[in-house]
């Protein structure tokens, strides 16, 4: 009897989730064939809560159990994703099957007369590309470049603008600033007037289980405003650690504040040992910048789309 698909039942089965991720990235050689850990605590403490078609936690996460563990789950990072999650040597196409059917009936967005799931696979996975094809999917959209390095102890060190700092948020000084940078650097075209606070940062941030004070990285301004940031994610279980989000206000953009922020975090991760660092970017300017940072190695998660009538 091969896995079967169950509820998610309670903590217990985030922890054997977690542990699922963890040992998935070892045994794939430390590459992200599956989520790193710290994706899913970030989706589940930060993304969950201000996404509006997410109803819960428990609803969006399905699980396969063989014997007595898991071998394999699908969550969504956005609304109408499916990722697929699942231990190397239970890995099958007929799990990856039975893992798309699930997300489509559980996980599929339906506008009008159309369902519609994106569902995501590493560029190099052939046995997955093929399930995919097969069901009906196809090659649809921007793919995630997965950068990928070992920090260096001497990493490039680019100077910085006269007056500005790298340096450690300070909780709780710093959170407002921290809060409003983001804004700034991920609503560019929004109107100020809706921007809602900083109240998301300390249940959304800092509770999260990986969660640094002294990896959670800014660039200030002479004036103290915060210019650019990074929240590093170290898991020591698995020995790496990941860059997320990294980001500049739109004034302070063009002044190599990123790639001083991104060589002080690699700095940080080197002198604590860390194997793998990872860092995951969509536009050509942020993926040619991580390249330039040192992330030169890379794999690709690229979405498939599947579109097909209700009851079809």
């Amino acid at each position: 009897m091969g896995p079967r698909l169950r509820p998610y039942r309670d903590e217990t089965d985030y922890q054997a989730m977690r542990a699922l991720l963890q040992e998935a990235l070892v045994a794939n050689g430390l590459r992200q064939f599956s989520w790193h850990v710290s994706r899913l605590d970030y989706w589940r403490w930060h993304v969950v809560p201000i996404v509006e078609a997410f109803h819960g936690f428990e609803d969006q996460v399905l699980l396969w159990e063989e014997g007595d563990g898991l071998v394999g789950f699908v969550v969504p990072d956005g609304p109408g994703e499916a990722y697929l999650n699942v231990l190397p040597w239970a890995a099958s196409a007929g799990l990856d099957r039975e893992m798309l059917a699930a997300a489509e009936d559980h996980l599929a967005l339906e506008t009008g007369d159309v369902r519609r799931i994106v569902a995501w696979s590493d560029s190099g996975d052939l046995r997955r590309r093929g399930v995919l094809t097969a069901a009906g999917y196809a090659r649809r959209g921007a793919a995630e470049r997965q950068g990928r390095c070992r920090p260096s102890p001497q990493p490039l060190r680019p100077p910085l603008p006269p007056g500005f700092a790298v340096r450690a948020v300070r909780v709780p000084d710093d959170l407002e600033a921290r809060s409003w940078a983001s804004w700034r650097a991920f609503h560019p075209n929004d109107a100020d007037d809706r921007y809602q606070g900083a109240d998301w940062y300390l249940p959304n941030i800092t509770a999260q289980p990986l969660y640094r004070p002294d990896l959670d990285l800014v660039v200030a301004a002479p004036d103290g405003r915060v210019a650019s940031f990074t929240t590093i994610w170290l898991d020591e279980r698995t020995n790496t650690a990941c860059f997320e989000p990294v980001g500049t206000a739109p004034e302070f953009q063009r002044r190599g504040l990123a790639m001083a922020l991104l060589a002080e975090g690699l700095a940080r991760l080197a002198a604590l040992g860390v194997e793998r660092a990872f860092v995951g970017g969509y536009r050509e300017a942020a993926c040619s910048l991580y390249a330039a940072a040192g992330f030169i190695d890379a794999d690709w998660s690229v979405p498939w789309l599947k579109e097909w009538a209700p009851g079809g």
